[in-house]
């Protein structure tokens, strides 16, 4: 329940702080979100958990932050007006998507890069830490690290324009895009928790999208938010009762759901209305909604997947997640040694967490090409690059599955 209240709480209440006490001490919110969330799990020990705990964690924090600024601002008038703000905690939570939007502006006007940008707001407003914006911005640790170490003193000093909130909305929409579409990939496929997948994230992401929409009807975002609803529609069938991943191909498709499902079409015709040039979050939400569209994975459109794909790597040759998902899904039309030299082809450029997906592909392709020994060869790389239990339970399962039909085959074939 804690990791819950967490993820669900602790974005708004980093951007609630920093807009009513100066974005300067954007750095202090991070000390005292911290030390609120250990006075709760101390605290509701003992005492249980309050009626509203969202409004528990909020009131305190903002006592915690009346302490520290006292400490480092001993002016008798800020205090009385501190004080007199903690007395409206309750309140606060009604201003909190005002409150995340204007934060995610702020650091969209940073005088950084973008790729800063970003890193800088999914580590102070999404709460991920190194090893996450290392996984999303296909990058090492010590480099995000140096990057957040570099920025914490410019942070403070940065002034943003009086008029940033409603000036730079519209201008600045991609970045914060692109950090939702970040924040719901994290909870899609984890990149230290040990289910796989964190529905809290995901949902934040696509609360944050519907803040967006309510301000401004954007098509890029309807597409983002179609694509997210299109893909938690598959949630319940991801998984099976021992909580181990499920291959596409053997998910039961009745489990999907269908008012999830409704929702990301709905917001994928808006998005084709506003669209002019279709974007990666149409085009994507695109392939989910063909995968969403087909009653079986025998029915489904490969071809129209294989050309997304394609569209994709036209647009953003550098990704090579296209490319490797563009292989599979022709792997399903026609199996042949070309999808293989292919694969080679992009060994140099496959990195951080593609690795492990990359060699996925290599197995997948070889078992289909009934090639089990280079199947398990790079089944087995996988397994020593696979990060979580559930990764490594799924990788062990195909190991045994390829093991066992060797065994079968081998005993059948004997005198």
């Amino acid at each position: 329940m804690a990791t819950h209240l967490f993820r669900e709480n602790s974005g708004k209440m980093i951007a609630v702080l920093n807009q009513r006490y100066g974005y300067q001490h954007v750095d202090l919110t991070l000390d005292v979100l911290q030390d609120t969330f250990e006075a709760a799990l101390t605290n509701w020990k003992f005492k249980g958990v309050p009626q509203n705990p969202s409004a528990w964690l909020m009131k305190v924090a903002i006592h915690k932050m009346l302490n520290e600024l006292n400490k480092q601002r001993r002016s008798e008038r800020r205090e009385t007006s501190l004080r007199q703000e903690t007395e409206a905690s309750y309140e606060l939570f009604e201003e909190a998507n005002d409150s995340q939007m204007n934060l995610l502006l702020f650091f969209s006007q940073l005088h950084v890069s973008v790729k800063n940008k970003i890193m800088l707001t999914l580590y102070y407003l999404c709460g991920f830490g190194y090893p996450e914006m290392a996984n999303a911005l296909l990058t090492n640790e010590e480099a995000v690290k140096k990057v957040i170490l570099r920025h914490k003193e410019e942070l403070k000093r940065f002034k943003p324009d009086d008029d940033y909130q409603r000036e730079n909305f519209t201008v600045n929409l991609p970045i914060i895009r692109q950090v939702l579409y970040l924040l719901f990939n994290e909870g899609y496929k984890t990149t230290r928790k040990q289910e796989g997948i964190n529905a809290d994230l995901c949902y934040e992401a696509m609360r944050l999208c519907n803040v967006i929409l309510s301000k401004i009807d954007d098509g890029n975002t309807h597409a983002l938010l179609a694509l997210m609803f299109l893909n938690v529609s598959r949630f319940p069938a991801r998984k099976d009762q021992h909580m181990d991943w499920i291959m596409l191909e053997a998910q039961d498709r009745s489990l999907w759901d269908r008012q999830l499902m409704a929702e990301g079409f709905a917001h994928l015709k808006k998005a084709a209305k506003c669209l002019q040039v279709p974007d990666r979050f149409y085009l994507e939400a695109l392939i989910s909604s063909v995968h969403c569209s087909s009653l079986t994975f025998k029915d489904t459109d490969w071809q129209k997947i294989a050309l997304l794909h394609r569209q994709l790597e036209a647009l953003f040759p550098e990704t090579v997640a296209y490319k490797l998902n563009r292989i599979i899904a022709e792997c399903h039309m026609h199996i042949s040694d070309q999808l293989l030299k292919e694969l080679d082809s992009l060994a140099l450029l496959v990195k951080g967490p593609y690795v492990f997906f990359y060699y996925l592909c290599k197995a997948y392709i070889y078992d289909k090409l009934d090639r089990a020994v280079c199947s398990l060869k790079f089944y087995e790389a996988a397994l020593n690059l696979a990060r979580s239990r559930v990764d490594k339970r799924f990788v062990e399962g195909q190991i045994s599955k390829l093991k066992y039909r060797q065994q079968t085959i081998s005993s059948h074939n004997r005198p």
